[in-house]
């Protein structure tokens, strides 16, 4: 089984594109806080863009990275760009080949990492005068097809976590220290600011990232899966079989009390994955799927252990945090319902030709759902009352809609190109849903990254006024 990573998103850190060559133009206004349409930096004199170019930026926690070359150029510089003052410099540690960069907060110090061929480098200290040479991650497999990377975007840990063949390698910014391989064949692993908590199949374990010392926390077990992570490993809780039983039980760590589930041996018996989980309150649900979390088998209350019955269905098609989108049995159409476990309410919300709208949003009164168009066209979003069934239309166009305010949507619209060689752009519009009106904030874009609060920052490489651009939510 191959390890599952269990995240807390608080933040995306999106990824956008940008472009430059000689030397970076003279920012034109600044925007520590997003209040403005303003120019943040120029493409150099005498730029001019590839029409195939593909051009690169990313954001960070106060500052950007951008370049005006061609990402695939050999000799591409990026510039290190800070929106609060507006000051530029070159950025030579994000050398050519290097993509995918992140940001991590060590105990050295903020490092940037970034990734080549499937390799990890330590690219540069980015608080510390001067700049790095990229170091490749010393003892660090490279990574396969089924391996994952994990670093501190996605919660408070102050290392990188990479997993390699069901292994675990932690890493902690310094250039000159080699990956540590901290625990061997794991099932489940979620990091902790200076912890990292797994399960394997013998127990539960915290280990900690920077000297691989590990504490077992739960032995004697012929399996344990990581349930809930809760907010630190004393509240967070396992569901673990005890070798030589037949019996799943769930246990917060920091009691060491067990809840015995009311869950079929047979189905113990064949080692499944959680396929799905609610949030940690008294009372909530363990959702028990097949290997490709198509059907539910089996579900229980976590505080009392008792079975829940399960409605006859076919799929799962989405879940929320409290309830799970179910493709019904039907001879004659396909029917979708959404089904909350710990009231056992089914509210059947679609029923006609396959495939179903696929759910964009579920609350506890409504469904927002996307209606696809015609091959290669945006689609609509729609809005049906669970309890009336009354659909209506949000929106005649949409393609991945962000919502950004109070229904507001930022989405990307794909702009026509001439033939497959040309750059991919798009243009940024906002959309209401209580007027139907669509603004454009910026036609064909190389990229964009929303930021949350605030609005967005866009690269324009071949619009009339090429450069990094700042844009306030409307």
């Amino acid at each position: 089984m191959h390890p599952r990573i269990y995240v807390l998103l608080s933040t995306l850190v999106m990824v956008l594109t940008a472009c430059s060559d000689e030397v970076a133009g003279t920012p034109l206004d600044t925007a520590c806080k997003i209040t403005a349409r303003v120019r943040l930096a120029d493409p150099p004199a005498g730029w001019t863009p590839g029409t195939d170019g593909s051009y690169r930026l990313h954001r960070f926690q106060d500052f950007i990275l951008y370049t005006f070359d061609d990402v695939k150029d050999p000799a591409r510089l990026y510039w290190r760009l800070d929106p609060c003052t507006g000051e530029t410099t070159p950025f030579p540690s994000l050398a050519p080949g290097l993509d995918s960069p992140f940001l991590l907060d060590t105990p050295a110090g903020r490092v940037l990492y970034a990734r080549k061929n499937g390799d990890y480098y330590v690219v540069d200290r980015v608080d510390d005068p001067g700049d790095d040479v990229a170091r490749k991650i010393a003892g660090l497999p490279s990574s396969g097809f089924l391996d994952f990377n994990l670093w501190n975007q996605l919660g408070a840990a102050r290392y990188a976590m990479f997993f390699r063949d069901r292994d675990l390698y932690s890493h902690a910014g310094d250039p000159t220290v080699p990956a540590l391989r901290v625990a061997v064949n794991t099932i489940d692993s979620f990091p902790y600011e200076d912890a990292v908590l797994t399960t394997d199949a013998t127990g539960v374990r915290r280990i900690d990232p920077f000297t691989g010392a590990s504490e077992l926390l739960l032995g004697g077990a012929q399996r344990a899966e990581l349930f809930d992570v809760g907010g630190s490993i004393a509240q967070a809780r396992v569901i673990w079989r005890p070798a030589g039983e037949s019996t799943l039980y769930v246990r917060r760590l920091g009691e060491g009390k067990d809840v015995a589930l009311d869950i079929a041996p047979a189905i113990v018996e064949l080692g499944l994955d959680v396929g799905g989980h609610w949030p940690p309150y008294d009372g909530h649900m363990a959702i028990f799927s097949d290997l490709l979390n198509t059907r539910i088998l089996a579900a229980a209350r976590t505080d009392t252990g008792e079975a829940i019955a399960v409605p006859e269905h076919t799929d799962i098609s989405y879940a929320s945090d409290r309830a799970l989108d179910l493709t019904l049995p039907d001879p004659d159409a396909q029917v979708q319902a959404i089904w909350e476990p710990e009231t056992g309410a089914l509210r059947e919300w679609y029923r006609g030709p396959a495939p179903a709208p696929s759910v964009y949003a579920l609350e506890s009164d409504h469904v927002d759902y996307y209606a696809p168009g015609p091959a290669m066209t945006a689609g609509s979003l729609w809005r049906v009352d669970l309890t009336t069934g009354e659909a209506r239309q949000l929106l005649p166009r949409v393609t991945d809609p962000t919502l950004v305010a109070a229904n507001t949507y930022l989405m990307e619209f794909d702009v026509p190109r001439a033939n497959d060689d040309d750059a991919l752009l798009h243009d940024l519009e906002y959309a209401n849903v209580d007027t139907g009106l669509y603004t454009l904030l910026a036609g064909s874009v190389s990229d964009a990254v929303h930021v949350p609060g605030e609005g967005v920052i866009y690269l324009d490489a071949h619009g009339s006024e090429p450069g990094v651009w700042a844009a306030p939510l409307p």
